[in-house]
């Protein structure tokens, strides 16, 4: 396997293999010029290629408002914690999928993290999962609940330039917490915390890896849980990385 970073001249490569894998489940910049505008300013994306062609995708980026949602005392309170650096856009080609290739891809974005990283950002590298689906395959929560309390339908959020969803999200939801008695209780504890099913299994990987740790913050979209690697685990960080990179040239 070849280890590399994705250049503007090959972004419309990586588009096309995101298009062909990633469901409709992952998070990236869609066209080729905010691709390349992102590559230029603020992203690194990470790739791995065999003989024919590349296996997997991940990204590295920072942004301007991280936005989560907390729940104490039974209210819902929205939160920005201003500027952090996130990583996603994890993807890996199907035939490649349970072959060790996301120990590979988890390695080599955590070595682009031990440089990436900037003091100015909130500390640590910041990710989630999606979350549980509607019948639409839109997140429930934000059908549910999201979209009552925001009057901004999903499609909309959609419309959005990459990273910047977020921020729309601040500006539209009320600052007052809610009670989580005036929200569906069914749609809750279905959402709360939870993964979409299939990406279940990679969050226990990592977790058993030991280079995730869970939080109680959650996903404005989808209530599901921000995880998050924290630079004091870098030494344990560099072992997990020289082993999973060890078949890799």
């Amino acid at each position: 396997m070849l280890l590399g970073r994705i250049s503007a001249n090959q972004a419309e490569e990586a588009l096309a293999f995101y298009a062909q894998n990633a469901g409709g489940l992952l998070l990236y910049p869609r066209t080729v010029v905010e691709l390349c505008d992102h590559l230029e300013k603020k992203m690194v994306l990470s790739s791995i290629r065999d003989t024919d062609g590349l296996v997997a995708l991940g990204w590295i980026s920072h942004f301007s408002d991280f936005v989560y949602l907390t729940i104490e005392d039974e209210h819902l309170q929205i939160h920005n914690d201003g500027p952090y650096t996130g990583t996603g856009g994890w993807c890996i080609h199907s035939k490649y999928r349970g072959s060790g290739v996301l120990k590979q891809l988890a390695g080599l974005i955590l070595r682009e993290w031990d440089t990436f990283e900037s003091s100015a950002t909130l500390r640590g590298l910041w990710a989630r999962m999606a979350g549980i689906k509607d019948a639409d395959g839109n997140p429930l929560f934000w059908n549910r609940v999201g979209a009552e309390v925001t009057g901004v339908p999903y499609a909309a959020l959609l419309e959005n330039p990459f990273g910047t969803m977020e921020r729309t999200i601040w500006k539209k939801w009320p600052r007052e917490p809610i009670p989580l008695s005036r929200l569906p209780q069914a749609v809750i504890t279905e959402t709360r915390g939870r993964a979409f099913p299939p990406l279940r299994k990679p969050f226990e990987l990592f977790l058993q890896w030991g280079i995730i740790e869970e939080t109680h913050r959650y996903v404005p979209t989808s209530l599901n849980a921000f995880h998050v690697t924290i630079s004091e685990h870098l030494p344990n960080l560099k072992r997990f990385m020289a082993d999973a990179l060890e078949q890799a040239v």
